[in-house]
């Protein structure tokens, strides 16, 4: 069992978990403020967020947590620029049957988040450091998850359930990325805050371009299933129509003392 962290937080964060209707075991809710205190904590050397305190509990967890409702649960998701590690972090504490990917470029966030993972015992919990387009460009991740539920080593799928983006700015040019990594029937989420953007697209095509794909190739040199999924181009010059990402319906819902709704855009990837 975990012990107890934060015990304000605890008493905040429970109690105004189950005023949103949200379903938080004793130890999840430990998890949750324990990784917070590491946010404070680590706030004091490097720039993880500008919300703390109280603040954090609402705008941070409950903002991660409140659209779970609507996301897959089970599966192997992406977080993308994690950061402090929300919403993958809430996510992976309150899913174990959720196996979550955190991504960053800064390797100072990075080494918080993979202290942060282990000093909460988060099993389902992999970090990677690099960019999106560059990461997952390399042909060198190997599918598949321990049945017992923990990772094996050095294994990182190439085809997600779930991608979350919420610090990042999503565009149709990221959107595109992101679609290509997604399993058949998979989602994007995008945390847009209160505004909506006006430059993402209700539905998307995918398309695969084989000029692309075999300049990537004789970079690897090799031509595998992951190299031919992590190569999706953005061009549709000379390309195959290899899916569609379609939107979905747009959720809002408010947090508590905060009168501005928020809005959860998701995409859903389909064949045609």
């Amino acid at each position: 069992m975990m012990q107890a962290h934060h015990g304000p937080c605890r008493e905040l964060l429970a109690g105004l978990a189950a005023s949103c209707g949200l379903k938080l075991s004793a130890d999840q809710v430990a998890m949750c403020c324990r990784h917070l205190e590491l946010v404070e904590l680590w706030n004091r050397r490097i720039n993880l967020t500008r919300i703390t305190g109280v603040d954090a509990v609402v705008q941070h967890v409950l903002d991660s947590l409140i659209p779970r409702p609507w996301l897959p649960q089970r599966g192997v998701a992406l977080d993308v620029g994690s950061g402090a590690g929300f919403p993958g972090i809430p996510l992976a504490v309150t899913c174990p049957d959720l196996h979550v990917v955190l991504l960053d470029a800064d390797r100072k966030k990075v080494s918080f988040l993979k202290f942060c993972a282990a000093d909460i015992h988060l099993k389902n919990v992999r970090v990677l450091e690099g960019r999106l387009e560059e990461v997952f460009q390399k042909p060198v991740f190997h599918g598949g998850i321990h049945a017992g539920g923990a990772w094996k080593a050095l294994e990182v799928p190439s085809f997600f359930d779930l991608i979350t983006v919420r610090a990042v700015r999503v565009n149709e040019a990221l959107l595109r990325r992101l679609g290509a990594l997604l399993k058949p029937d998979g989602v994007v989420a995008y945390w847009c805050g209160f505004v909506p953007p006006v430059t993402v697209p209700q539905h998307l095509e995918l398309r695969f371009c084989p000029t692309s794909f075999f300049r990537g190739a004789r970079r690897a040199r090799s031509v595998t299933n992951e190299a031919m999924a992590a190569l999706k181009a953005e061009s549709t010059d000379g390309a195959e129509l290899e899916g569609v990402l379609k939107r979905l319906e747009d959720r809002e819902y408010t947090l508590p003392g905060l009168d501005e709704p928020r809005r959860l855009l998701c995409w859903r990837r389909r064949r045609s």
